[in-house]
């Protein structure tokens, strides 16, 4: 197996350029994808172990990515919670709201999907590589579950939490100690590190933030039993990542990986944080892009080459071929 990944999760890695993966690269950017889609719908691949396995290793084939992430997605453990999810076709997600949730019953959870667990088992024995789990952290999965879909600023999920903070925390605890088992069920079933997208945590009021982050998130990564990457998308102040308990710390575009390093200490895995709108330009801004960074943090022995958020569908595919090969070639 190749161990660029799980050197720098400890941060041991003695090679001169980092590993890389990126956040949904297993997506509509790639033809091969593109064509799995047009036979099976995105809900039944996400379902079903066989077709799970086959799209979680497209990219490792078509790229050589250092590490694979399972192919699934945050709001199936609603679903299995009870609420109803289907996914349309260039709107995104729908959800039957907030009223739906049931209390996490471990039982229900592992038999609802049993087969992304599966999926894991299979994948563990077939990859060359390390894999990924991952799980959507507790406010993030109550703002799709307040809102029923994507909705800029989550307006009614934080007017939610403020004329309802009693409630909405007693939520987010139920939420959490349903992610604490997913998570260790995919890491149970040959996962060797998950990440905890906690996409929306900086929506949250600076008056409940530091209570969320001290209850909830830090209590989910003390609890998952191995490596936890922490990524929120929104928080500009990477002090807060001082109270979480993770193993390591996906990095917006905004937040200077050496910074980072410097708040977070030397033993903090890093992980980041190449904007996806870069991919859209042209192979030379690419490269050099991608340079920059990965320069900047030569020889660090706990970073993580990545996005800063999920690849874009748009995205050209030569230029995710440039950007593998510019890491591979350093």
């Amino acid at each position: 197996m190749h161990l660029h990944f799980l050197d720098a999760l400890s941060c041991k890695n003695s090679s001169p350029r980092p590993p890389v993966w990126l956040m949904r690269q297993a997506g509509r950017y790639m033809h091969e994808y593109r064509a799995f889609r047009k036979k099976h719908t995105f809900l039944d691949i996400c379902y079903n172990e066989d077709l799970i396995c086959q799209v979680t290793k497209m990219p490792i084939d078509a790229f050589g990515f250092d590490a694979a992430i399972v192919f699934s997605d945050i709001l199936l453990l609603v679903q299995a919670l009870g609420v109803g999810l289907s996914f349309e076709e260039g709107s995104g997600p729908k959800l039957s709201g907030l009223h739906d949730l049931q209390i996490p019953n471990e039982e229900r959870i592992y038999n609802a999907l049993k087969n992304v667990y599966s999926a894991c088992s299979a994948l563990k024995k077939e990859l060359s590589v390390p894999l990924i789990g991952f799980a959507g952290a507790p406010f993030t999965l109550l703002c799709y579950l307040v809102e029923g879909k994507s909705n800029p600023g989550f307006v009614k999920t934080i007017d939610f939490l403020n004329t309802n903070q009693d409630k909405a925390f007693q939520i987010l605890l139920q939420l959490k100690d349903a992610v604490i088992f997913h998570l260790n069920e995919q890491l149970r079933s040959g996962c060797d590190a998950v990440q905890l997208f906690d996409t929306w945590m900086g929506l949250l009021p600076e008056n409940v933030l530091d209570m969320y982050v001290e209850k909830i998130v830090s209590e989910i990564c003390k609890n998952v039993q191995g490596p936890v990457i922490f990524f929120s998308k929104s928080i500009s102040d990477i002090s807060i990542f001082q109270k979480i308990q993770a193993r390591g710390f996906s990095l917006p575009c905004d937040i200077s990986l050496q910074h980072a390093r410097d708040v977070l200490g030397k033993d903090a895995v890093l992980q980041g944080n190449l904007d996806p709108l870069v991919l859209l330009g042209n192979e030379d801004s690419v490269e050099k892009e991608v340079k920059r960074i990965a320069s900047s943090m030569q020889s660090d022995p706990g970073f993580i080459f990545n996005l800063a958020h999920g690849i874009l569908p748009n995205t050209p595919r030569n230029n995710v071929e440039v950007l593998v090969q510019t890491i591979k070639n350093m």
